[in-house]
């Protein structure tokens, strides 16, 4: 089995900085590798203290618009998560200056991709540069992963890891008007820096129309027993419900905003149906809440953005107290420069794992969390951290009229390689606004559950491996067995 990444004693590197800060050169070539300080004393030289504090991590360099990221200790997995920053990255600006391949993804924060066999042993130097000056952006810290208050519990994430699939459910107002989640929603993206957004401090804007379809949400046909049995139909092991997407209306009985699902004509709280479902079947339990809000008029504001991490931390502890265990809490991104966060994204997690100690939480909430989330795209073969590929039965989260389910072979094959690669799946099935399933998708689901009725041990409680994947070839292996799974060729 994969172990995780060597621990690098972090003292030489930081005595090493300051000696060649100091311009003691030499004397920092007797604490770190010398042919190391030789090569980039220059540039530290150069160069003045980054956005990113150090760390046990390594530390961050800037001049002109150019970020160095000095990297000694890297995170479980083939990636580095650093925290969101206000300046959007140039595309295709980064090369790894200590040679080998690097990529940078700006998502869930700075995501650095780099295979562990091009990383330098003694520190990996990563430039890239930014739409602005680098030395005035806000400095920042890069928390300490390994630290226990921030990780569930080793039995916890191995327990999660043999489900290996579950239900997503984006729901809520918007299948009104089959619009998609969020994303239709015509006003302010308060807080985002790419793709559109506002920006800190832009102007908030609200969207009449989406903001006031919670007044015709009235899912009559809503079962939540039907729901669980419909998951344990199609062998899924787990359920995650939207709690609260970027729109900012919950579907929970909250009692720090009316924006909720108790202001609608159905008055009833469907978080906690579902809950009781769940758990009345064995069906593990997992929320989905999203960090950012676009709705909330004091989200994304310098002078006014403690007021929603007050109210962020005050729904994370009633969607931990309020509807007994909680399996899995789903993060969606801060979306927003982390300055603007100050410790609560620790806050946020120590909270939570003070009221539910089993919980396992995925990588979006400003720390790095216990498991990835590829979206919309399967992960690559990775065994040394735990992953979760989240994908749709259709196109779009939310449910959108005429949109068909994607074929048996397709959602199976995706299923399997899944699997193979040593991920969990994550399916997305979008309620209709009356609170049923399109037919063909409740067929879809049917059939995945008859094929892992028949060949679920290949695929349950599996550890991908131990041969490669391949286009159309997947490997699982359980104990001392090896299952082989063959694909139709194309």
């Amino acid at each position: 089995m994969a172990q995780g990444p060597r621990w690098k004693d972090p003292a030489p590197l930081q005595k090493a900085l300051s000696l060649i800060e100091a311009g003691k050169v030499k004397e920092a070539g007797r604490v770190l590798d010398p042919g190391w300080v030789k090569r980039f004393a220059p540039l530290v030289r150069s160069t003045r203290p980054g956005w990113l504090l150090p760390g046990p991590w390594g530390f961050s360099r800037a001049a002109g618009d150019r970020v160095y990221l000095f990297i000694r200790n890297w995170q479980p997995g083939y990636l580095m998560q650093f925290p969101n920053t206000e300046f959007p990255i140039l595309k295709r600006s980064w090369r790894s200056l200590s040679g080998g391949k690097v990529s940078i993804h700006w998502a869930t924060g700075i995501e650095v991709f780099m295979d562990r066999k091009d990383r330098d042993p003694v520190c990996t130097v990563i430039e890239y540069r930014v739409k602005g000056e680098a030395e005035r952006m806000h400095k920042v810290r890069v928390p300490d992963w390994r630290d226990p208050a921030f990780n569930a519990p080793p039995e916890a994430v191995a327990a999660w890891r043999k489900l290996k699939f579950g239900m997503f459910l984006h729901w809520g107002p918007c299948s009104v008007a089959g619009r998609e989640i969020s994303w239709s929603r015509k006003g302010s993206k308060m807080g985002r820096i790419r793709y559109g957004g506002s920006g800190v401090d832009g102007v908030y804007k609200k969207d009449p129309v989406y903001d006031s379809l919670y007044k015709k949400f009235d899912p009559v046909k809503f079962d939540a027993d039907r729901w669980a049995d419909l998951a344990l139909q199609a062998g899924m092991k787990y359920m995650v419900l939207i709690t609260k997407h970027h729109d900012g209306f919950c579907m929970f009985d909250s009692k720090v905003t009316d924006y909720d699902i108790m202001s609608t004509p159905y008055g009833k709280d469907a978080a906690g149906l579902l809950a009781r479902a769940c758990h009345s079947r064995g069906l593990k339990l997992g929320w989905y809440y999203s960090p950012r809000d676009w709705y909330h008029p004091d989200f994304g504001r310098t002078k006014t953005h403690w007021r929603y991490c007050e109210y962020y931390l005050a729904q994370l502890e009633e969607l931990c107290s309020n509807y007994g265990k909680v399996d899995i809490l789903w993060f969606d991104c801060l979306d927003s420069p982390q300055y603007l966060w100050g410790d609560t994204p620790e806050k946020s997690i120590r909270l939570v794992r003070r009221l539910q100690p089993e919980i396992v939480i995925n990588d979006r909430s400003g720390l790095r969390g216990d498991f990835d989330t590829p979206e919309g795209r399967i992960g690559r073969f990775e065994r040394e951290r735990p992953w979760e590929t989240c994908a749709t039965i259709s196109s779009g989260w939310s449910w959108h009229p005429g949109k068909k389910a994607r074929s048996l072979e397709s959602l199976l094959g995706m299923l399997v390689k899944i699997a193979g690669r040593d991920g969990n799946f994550l399916l997305n099935v979008p309620p209709r606004p009356d609170g049923t399933f399109e037919p063909d998708q409740v067929e879809r689901l049917k059939e995945m559950g008859a094929w892992l009725k028949k060949y679920g041990d290949s695929i349950y409680a599996t550890r991908g491996g131990p041969f490669l994947p391949g286009r159309n070839f997947a490997s699982t292996c359980k104990d001392r067995r090896i299952f082989l799974h063959l694909m139709r060729g194309r």
